[in-house]
């Protein structure tokens, strides 16, 4: 099952080492929905940078806790924890962190959700955000 909160913090982490690994280039998130069986819906979630990319030494560790890679100007700050605490919750909702790297070349990490498809009120849903909802109720959606 997807949990909102920990989707939004695996993405933050994983859109934070785009930045900070990428001096020059492009960052790009692209989310995708593709309909299953049963009424649900598979979420992917990519994360894709033009940064200075890993080497297959480096793959082999990045999940590991307390391990960082790049040079020492770029681990200043991190503890080593945050893509292997992203992979234990993306685990925890049934999935994993892929991810494909070339040095020199940048990365793209990604992982995929089940979930189930619910029909959201667009208006209940705005006004439940503290948004005030105009609607005439003659409009169709």
């Amino acid at each position: 099952m997807m949990d909102e909160k920990r989707v939004r913090q695996v993405l933050l982490n994983l859109l934070g080492n785009a930045v900070k690994f990428t001096d020059n280039g492009n960052i790009a998130l692209r989310v995708t929905c593709t309909p299953r069986e049963n009424a649900h819906v598979q979420i992917g979630f990519e994360v894709a940078d033009t940064g200075v990319g890993m080497s297959k030494d480096q793959l082999e560790t990045i999940f590991q806790p307390f391990e960082q890679v790049g040079d020492l100007e770029r681990r200043f700050g991190g503890t080593g924890l945050g893509l292997a605490i992203s992979r234990q919750l993306v685990r925890m909702m049934n999935s994993d962190v892929r991810v494909v790297s070339r040095s020199g070349e940048g990365s793209r990490f990604s992982f995929d959700l089940l979930t189930p498809l619910v029909e959201v009120d667009i208006a209940l849903r705005t006004a439940s955000a503290g948004f005030p909802v105009i609607r005439d109720r003659s409009e169709r959606y």
